[in-house]
């Protein structure tokens, strides 16, 4: 038997996650008098636009029942997740950096790569779990 929630509580549960990620960044933000942590948490939300934006040039990627065990993908979506990957590398990258030059503490630099990771995790399950939502079970269609 398959575990199955409504989508009232996937939404609760991400917004949730969210705030949690956001906080950690806020966190680092005030408690250690550094703004850097805000940008890095920007990258870390802006970087699943690019696989968005290209996802519509494959289709075939987005139906897992039909696939056959090759990797069919488009040019533009790999450019996609190549720019995505690069965003949460350098989003990553960047507060240990910081940390490394002294210009942010390392307990702040391990804050922010947490919160940013529970953000864009968020993103990247609230687009996975309402993606595959259909007329049939949506609850508040008609």
């Amino acid at each position: 038997m398959a575990l199955r929630f409504s989508p009232l509580t996937r939404i609760i549960a991400l917004s949730g996650l969210l705030a949690l990620g956001f906080l950690l960044v806020a966190l680092a933000t005030a408690l250690y008098s550094s703004w850097l942590p805000i940008f890095d948490a920007l990258i870390f939300a802006v970087a699943h636009i690019p696989v968005l934006l290209t996802q519509s040039y494959d289709s075939s990627s987005l139906d897992l029942d039909s696939f056959d065990g090759t990797f069919n993908d488009s040019p533009a979506s790999d450019l996609g997740k190549w720019i995505s990957s690069f965003l949460l590398t350098a989003a990553v990258v960047w507060p240990i950096t910081l940390s490394r030059n002294a210009i942010l503490s390392s307990t702040a630099s391990t804050i922010t790569i947490v919160g940013g990771i529970l953000i864009h995790t968020t993103i990247v399950l609230f687009t996975t779990f309402f993606s595959t939502l259909t007329d049939n079970d949506d609850p508040f269609s008609m």
